[in-house]
């Protein structure tokens, strides 16, 4: 309704403005008798033509006469109120991954079976058969109380026991001392009859002392006698004697304890 009103309104105002200019335009075509009238208000006819143009464009354009007016983003909503949009091509679908198998890893050598569970609580293992250890009986040791190799110790038998520096001998003083021999420098024996220890000197050039005596003929040693050999110190440990010595122990202990 308002609509109506405002075209009716609109064109009443065009038809008197049109007319007003259609006045003027004849009156100029006729100034003679424009000119008893002094007082008569004039308009320009161009001013009024372009006001005419502007008003019959608009009222047009509202009747749907003129250039279609511009689109609005929200008249291209379709039916549903919802903009419609162009169709995208179908895109192919990507390929499945395929799947990589597994090498299956077979270890060479074992059995794979499942064998029987055996309880070790309720099996009895079977028992290690018993060793009878047979050693060498010691008599007495050497002991290293200064130079190269200091702190070590070793046991001394029954029978000759060497001094040197090769690991065949009974007493290896391998450690780094150049001035002992590599084999018997020096000899310690122990008789099993008498239970006595000796010392001897194995005919080396270096000299072989006892007690700070240098050692020329067979020497009785005593415990805590010390013996010197090279630049190495050593001291005497008796264990066999008249009151304690393996011979006439248990039977079976072997031919060390007979001798000894």
């Amino acid at each position: 309704m308002g609509l109506f009103s405002s075209l009716f309104r609109s064109k009443s105002k065009t038809a008197k403005q049109t007319e007003a200019a259609a006045q003027t335009a004849e009156d100029m075509a006729h100034p003679e008798a424009i000119q008893g009238s002094a007082k008569a208000d004039v308009q320009p006819a161009t001013v009024v033509e372009d006001d005419a143009t502007d008003i019959v464009n608009r009222v047009s354009a509202d009747l749907g006469d003129g250039p279609a007016p511009a689109a609005n983003i929200w008249d291209l909503d379709g039916e549903d109120g919802v903009a419609d949009t162009p169709e995208m091509p179908a895109q192919p679908a990507p390929d499945a991954p395929k799947r990589v198998r597994r090498n299956k890893t077979r270890l060479i050598g074992f059995d794979t079976t499942q064998g029987e569970v055996v309880s070790l609580f309720d099996t009895e293992l079977p028992k290690e058969p018993e060793i009878e250890i047979v050693g060498r009986f010691p008599v007495g040791w050497i002991v290293v109380t200064s130079g190269k190799g200091r702190g070590a110790s070793f046991p001394l038998f029954s029978g000759l026991s060497q001094i040197g520096r090769d690991e065949d001998q009974t007493v290896p003083l391998d450690f780094g001392d150049p001035s002992i021999s590599r084999s018997n420098h020096a000899a310690i024996a122990y008789d099993p009859e008498t239970h006595q220890f000796l010392l001897g000197h194995g005919g080396k050039s270096n000299i072989v002392r006892l007690n700070n005596k240098p050692v020329i003929s067979t020497e009785e040693l005593k415990t805590g006698d010390h013996i010197r050999v090279g630049e190495t110190n050593l001291r005497f440990v008796a264990l066999c004697t008249q009151d304690f010595n393996w011979a006439g122990k248990s039977s079976g202990d072997g031919e060390d304890v007979a001798t000894a």
